[in-house]
């Protein structure tokens, strides 16, 4: 996921990005392409967006990060050049997407983002 600066000075999700063809995906494993990812991040820096965080699917119903989830993020953010203070991380569940998506806020630490009771 890539965020950049609005034309009115606010931030704004720009795009999200969907696994590469290089990765290597299982229903209950996902290994990126390192080399591609670096070189997907590099190439849309250069056209004025930042690195928001990453996203992707578990075979749970409501989902969470798993150990992995939090050991590849930290690598992120512990390996970025300019990281700011950190990335988000959406990890979607089997349920509705209100039931099951997990947010947490990762830098050197890895926090759940509360949801708010309707």
């Amino acid at each position: 996921m890539f965020w950049q600066y609005a034309s009115e000075g606010h931030k704004r999700v720009a795009v999200i990005t969907g696994p590469r063809s290089t990765d290597k995906r299982t229903r209950t494993s996902y290994k990126a392409d390192h080399v591609k990812e670096q070189i997907e991040i590099d190439e849309y820096y250069e056209k004025g967006y930042f690195l928001l965080g990453d996203w992707h699917t578990h075979p749970e119903s409501i989902a969470s990060p798993s150990s992995e989830d939090r050991k590849a993020i930290r690598d992120i953010y512990r390996s970025s050049v300019n990281p700011g203070p950190g990335f988000v991380l959406l990890i979607v569940g089997t349920r509705p997407l209100h039931e099951s998506l997990s947010v947490s806020w990762c830098n050197d630490n890895i926090t759940a983002v509360e949801r708010l009771n309707k």
